[in-house]
């Protein structure tokens, strides 16, 4: 797996990226930092025995592709036939192209349509979306059985 930041555009086959990678990485390190400090105290104001464990800080080495960020992907070229689209916790999915999207809500809103993660495109899938398919698959305690099942459904195809 390569890690590779915002994607910009799209077209024909090549991707846009941005170089942000690097800034988002440490963002998402510092809010995991954060949660585990919450937990370890709300543990300790309860009570509860923990054992010891390493803290999260330098737990995993930069990745390659955060230092010298990847600023444009030729999906073919790269052998890339699935895009696994990870877009925070909310929609953002305007800039995509795909004929897997319906207009839902009140207001409106662009949804994916898909049958537990797979859509009617091949190549094409949505992971950590509320209700994926279970309450908990938008979150960090449920998306694991939501990827496992994708990665079954992908090995498939």
């Amino acid at each position: 797996m390569v890690l590779v930041g915002r994607v910009l555009s799209a077209r024909a086959g090549v991707v846009s990226l941005s170089d942000d990678l690097g800034v988002k990485l440490a963002a998402g390190d510092e809010a995991y930092a954060g949660f585990v400090q919450a937990a370890d105290a709300h543990t300790m104001r309860v009570g509860l025995a923990l054992p010891d464990e390493p803290g999260p800080a330098g737990a995993f080495p930069e990745p390659v592709s955060a230092i010298h960020p990847i600023m444009e992907l030729n999906l073919g070229e790269a052998g890339i036939n699935s895009v696994i689209w990870a877009t925070g916790y909310r929609y953002a999915f305007g800039w995509v192209d795909l004929g897997v999207f319906a207009q839902r809500g009140d207001p409106p809103e662009r949804v994916p349509i898909h049958q537990r993660s797979v859509t009617g495109i091949p190549g094409a899938y949505f992971l950590g979306l509320p209700l994926l398919h279970k309450t908990k698959s938008s979150f960090l305690s449920g998306v694991g059985e939501d990827a496992a099942y994708l990665a079954e459904q992908i090995a498939a195809r």
